[in-house]
């Protein structure tokens, strides 16, 4: 029996019956073996009442056997007088049986310790290797996910060889055809494109997880931006074949949201629709206004979702199939960064699919606001003034990693734009107080001065200067 178990009337059952034993035992016996077997009952009465109930069973049983011993021994089971050695000899059981209580008490409350740090230990250990076993899974994941990140930058970069190699031969042999070279040009831009999109989405996966991104908070229009986003993922809709629908009411559906990441939570979404739709599938979006929100559908006849994944998919590095021979390229942190920024919004977003080969659908819903009185409205999606042809500036690239810098200086020199290059701080310093640039492309991680002390040095020279 543990020794936490309290009964009351397990407790009371142990006092009277052993307070009974104990006068019975009087009863029977005379002289010192009465006394002497009286006295090792009445003992185990007392640490039995104790152990079953703490003090107040032990006192109990104390107190019983003590009037027991009054009232029915000889002479005449009557109450009587003790007389001196009798008083002496039941106040020393009064004492003994209430220091066996305190002491059975004590012995109990010690043991509830003991139990209750076994108990504590159990759940450590229990906590203990549910970490480890997460860790262990971590670790695992993040294998996977190097894995996968090699494979899927490596696949770019074969095309882009492959065609630079083309191109450097039809220029030696003379036979530059122009659609061909346009097509290969064509392509070296996807998988570049393919390539930025993986790397950005890490990187702002990352400022999210690190609190480090910042919306540009605005009243926009949902439509207009979804909108935008189709736009630009018509192009890889139309390489796969596919059917891409949109139905956007005329009346605008109006959010605070950054319009920048807004876009981009689109086209994510959209993006993976079509990459998980076989060829000829079709993809339809839809928005609308219900109630205090406005909600925003993307639907595909793809390979759908099995139903333990649709709340798992929104986690970092999940995929239904994370196998390198996949058909589907990705690195899992898409739908993650989407629904975290989705969040930041105060909306939600949502998986839904009938299971695999069903296609899915992804419902994002966004905070509405009403219109404005005049009825208008900024409108983000629509570029009004892009075909202004923009000014010339003077422009000072500066990057240690020299390829970068040269390539984008010759990018801003064919644009007509008056360009200087550095390859670390020191000297763009010494250019920007030169050439006084109107505006600077500026590196941040360079070796010995990095671009936040380079900042803060222009700043410095220019207030210094004023």
């Amino acid at each position: 029996m543990q020794l936490t178990r309290r009964s009351t009337a397990w407790a009371l059952l142990v006092a009277v019956v052993g307070a009974s034993a104990v006068t019975l035992t009087r009863v029977l016996f005379d002289g010192a073996f009465g006394t002497v077997v009286g006295t090792i009952v009445f003992l185990l009465t007392v640490v039995a009442a104790g152990i079953a109930g703490g003090w107040k069973a032990g006192i109990l049983a104390t107190a019983l056997s003590a009037l027991g011993s009054l009232i029915f021994v000889k002479p005449g089971f009557t109450l009587h007088l003790p007389n001196w050695t009798d008083l002496s000899r039941l106040g020393a059981y009064l004492i003994g049986g209430v220091a066996i209580s305190l002491l059975c008490e004590g012995l109990r409350r010690a043991w509830e310790r003991v139990e209750e740090r076994q108990r504590q230990l159990v759940l450590e250990i229990a906590e203990r290797t549910r970490v480890e076993e997460q860790l262990r899974k971590a670790d695992r994941r993040k294998d996977e996910f190097l894995a996968l990140l090699a494979h899927e930058l490596r696949n770019p970069l074969a095309p882009l060889s492959n065609a630079l190699q083309l191109w450097s031969l039809a220029e030696q042999q003379g036979t530059q055809d122009q659609a061909e070279l346009a097509s290969v040009r064509a392509m070296m831009k996807r998988q570049v494109d393919q390539m930025t999109r993986l790397i950005d989405d890490l990187l702002d996966v990352s400022r999210i997880s690190n609190d480090k991104i910042k919306l540009r908070i605005a009243r926009v229009d949902v439509g207009s931006l979804l909108a935008e986003a189709i736009d630009a993922q018509k192009s890889l809709a139309q390489v796969g074949g596919h059917v891409l629908t949109s139905e956007i009411p005329a009346e605008s559906l109006l959010v605070d949201g950054d319009a920048t990441r807004l876009v981009q939570i689109f086209g994510n979404v959209l993006h993976n629709a079509i990459k998980f739709t076989p060829p000829g599938g079709r993809i339809a979006v839809t928005a609308e206004l219900a109630g205090a929100e406005v909600v925003i559908r993307v639907r595909d006849t793809g390979c759908g979702i099995p139903a333990p994944m649709l709340r798992q998919i929104f986690e970092m590095f999940e995929q239904v199939d994370q196998s390198l021979g996949r058909a589907h390229g990705g690195l899992g942190i898409g739908l993650t960064l989407v629904k975290r920024l989705v969040e930041l919004h105060g909306g939600t977003i949502a998986a839904h699919s009938e299971g695999l080969g069903r296609g899915s659908e992804f419902v994002i819903r966004l905070p509405a606001l009403q219109p404005e009185p005049d009825g208008s409205e900024t409108k983000p999606g629509e570029p009004p003034s892009a075909k202004k042809q923009a000014p010339l500036h003077r422009i000072l690239v500066v990057d240690d990693v020299k390829a970068s810098a040269e390539t984008l200086t010759m990018l801003l020199r064919v644009l007509g734009h008056d360009v200087v290059m550095a390859n670390d701080g020191k000297t763009a310093l010494e250019l920007a107080a030169h050439s006084k640039p109107d505006t600077i492309f500026l590196d941040i991680a360079m070796p010995e001065m990095n671009g936040y002390e380079v900042a803060r040095r222009l700043r410095a020279d220019r207030k210094s200067t004023r």
